[in-house]
């Protein structure tokens, strides 16, 4: 293994943050069979996806590997994994846990940043009042923005005001 290869093992609290979390206490019934990755239908399309492969570097506390990058934001949740585990370990839930964990310490891809930006500034992923017009037309009322409503909820949870996290400052 090459000085380039080498996991950094950084973080020995971050197996119990994980199992700390809801779904994250099935961190410790994984014995690291594979059966997950060989199941995985997002793993077919992005290969660098491998479930295995990140409940281990969880396990060695390796912080940086986790959570740097888009991969672990990959999973679709759809459940396929948890089917065929012979442990029963729910891993869609196990990365929940493992993202929630992310979050916490900052590590928040900026596409899921700029959606919340969005969140906070319409209620929604999508701005209404382009829809609003075609509503009209077919005799429709019009959407409500509730933007305003999702704002004090956001801000009350602790997030910054839109565009303040968006990760825009750091391209």
């Amino acid at each position: 293994m090459s000085e380039a290869d080498e996991i950094v093992l950084c973080d020995s609290t971050l197996v119990e943050e994980v199992s700390a979390e809801p779904g994250g206490e099935a961190i410790s019934r994984c014995m690291a069979c594979g059966t997950c990755s060989a199941g995985c239908p997002v793993r077919e399309v992005v290969p660098e996806f491998d479930p295995r492969a990140i409940v281990r570097l969880v396990l060695l506390g390796a912080e940086h590997e986790v959570f740097d990058g888009d991969v672990l934001w990959l999973c679709s949740g759809c459940n396929t994994c948890e089917e065929r585990c012979p442990q029963g370990v729910n891993l869609p839930a196990l990365i929940r846990a493992i993202r929630n964990v992310g979050v916490r310490r900052g590590h928040v891809p900026a596409v899921m940043l700029a959606q919340l930006d969005l969140l906070k500034q319409y209620g929604r992923l999508l701005e209404v009042e382009e829809h609003n017009s075609r509503r009209a037309k077919l005799g429709l009322p019009p959407l409500r923005n509730p933007g305003d409503d999702y704002r004090v909820l956001l801000e009350r949870a602790g997030f910054p005001p839109p565009g303040e996290a968006s990760g825009e400052e750091d391209r």
